[in-house]
């Protein structure tokens, strides 16, 4: 007696030929509605040249689905979802600072190369594919913006993770972008320049008298960065101890239409204190006493460099008003604020030997790895060196006669 077939049970989903000889696949799952609350039934299709391809697309949706995925009835592209992360995520939750840096990341170069893709289809590959596309353009991406857009990308996707939509992270299955010695790239992502001590001294006498010749002291002797050093107050220092000392708590910052702000630094590594160099103490007592003199107050919770009327000083200004026309009238290369602080890193490792970890503690760096990436290029010689400074410790032993 022929076999009676058995129903599926529900929930199973189905697997059917078509007309056409493709093959169709249907999978009922519930859905939570977040708008009204309810639990609805929805059913996810899809269309395949072959059985198989239907089969292994219902047993990975069948898969999402025990793993707590939700399958979102609309599928968003990943431009949608993107949008929607940032007006509800990033921007009640965030600086404003940090909302307008996620955003540009999205703008400018996730939805455009990614924005097409859907949510749960983007793939560990593509990602990949975009990092590299973005090293390898002319001129390439500086490593601190692709670093950042990782870490925007890497944010966005663990929150699709946390509400449903996907059951994995792709970034995870991706290396973050690194610096490249050969490269030399900095922190914001150009080629790394710095001054010599000869250098950096010849500044130093050049603008003797000058208003910021202080701040350029502290900048290439701390090697703080410009928003540490002018959202520095002068309680975070102690002049009178030997050596001086400061501590990093806080970061100023500008906001887009205008005005500053002050944040904490995010890393408990930036959260910093420093032992001050003997010039810096001298730069920051003269501060003192230039301000002073101006008629600005120098309270514990004034700031150390201000502008003329006792406010925050805007980077741009003192760049271009100040640094830049400094530096050339002392024939010096033209550099950025913050290549000030590439100076001093440079100086300490290339020039003084400081050992690596000291810099990386007094550079606010997270990992000493991050030291060696940014600046290893510095010290070529630092095997050669450490084996002839040996010498001075351990005298060569003398052939025997035999």
């Amino acid at each position: 007696m022929p076999r009676k077939k058995s129903k599926a049970p529900n929930g199973a989903g189905s697997i059917w030929e078509r007309a056409d000889g493709r093959f169709g696949a249907a999978l009922p799952y519930p859905y939570h509605d977040p708008k009204t609350g309810r639990t609805m039934r929805k059913k996810a299709t899809t269309t395949k040249d072959t059985w198989e391809e239907a089969h292994k697309w219902m047993v990975q949706k069948q898969a999402d689905l025990l793993g707590g995925v939700q399958v979102s009835p609309e599928d968003p592209p990943f431009r949608e979802y993107l949008e929607s992360w940032l007006s509800d995520v990033v921007e009640p939750s965030v600086a404003p600072k940090t909302h307008e840096k996620r955003e540009y990341h999205v703008r400018v170069h996730l939805i455009p190369a990614l924005g097409h893709v859907r949510l749960k289809d983007l793939a560990a590959r593509q990602i990949h594919a975009l990092y590299t596309r973005l090293a390898r353009r002319d001129p390439p991406l500086g490593l601190s913006t692709r670093r950042d857009i990782h870490t925007t990308l890497k944010m966005a996707l663990k929150q699709a993770v946390r509400w449903g939509l996907i059951p994995k992270n792709p970034c995870d299955l991706v290396d973050p972008p690194r610096a490249s010695q050969a490269d030399g790239e900095d922190e914001e992502g150009g080629e790394i320049r710095a001054l010599t001590d000869g250098q950096a001294r010849a500044l130093f006498a050049a603008t003797e008298g000058k208003r910021w010749r202080n701040y350029y002291v502290a900048a290439i002797r701390t090697g703080l960065r410009p928003g540490e050093l002018l959202g520095l107050r002068w309680g975070d220092l102690e002049l009178s101890d030997d050596p001086g000392s400061l501590k990093v708590k806080r970061t100023l910052h500008e906001k887009k239409g205008g005005g500053f702000y002050a944040k904490r630094p995010k890393s408990d590594a930036s959260r910093r204190m420093l032992a001050l160099h003997w010039e810096a103490t001298e730069a920051f007592a003269a501060q003192r006493e230039m301000l002073a003199g101006e008629g600005l107050p120098t309270g514990a919770k004034d700031l150390v460099f201000p502008n003329t009327l006792g406010r925050p000083m805007s980077r741009h200004n003192l760049l271009n008003r100040n640094l830049k026309p400094d530096l050339e009238r002392a024939g010096l290369p033209v550099l950025t604020l913050h290549e000030l602080r590439h100076t001093f890193a440079s100086i300490m490792l290339h020039e003084w030997k400081v050992p690596t970890a000291v810099v990386q503690e007094m550079m606010g760096h997270e990992s000493m790895r991050m030291t060696v990436d940014l600046y290893g290029h510095l010290m070529p010689n630092a095997q050669a060196d450490a084996i002839r400074a040996l010498r001075t410790l351990h005298s060569k032993p003398e052939k025997r006669a035999v």
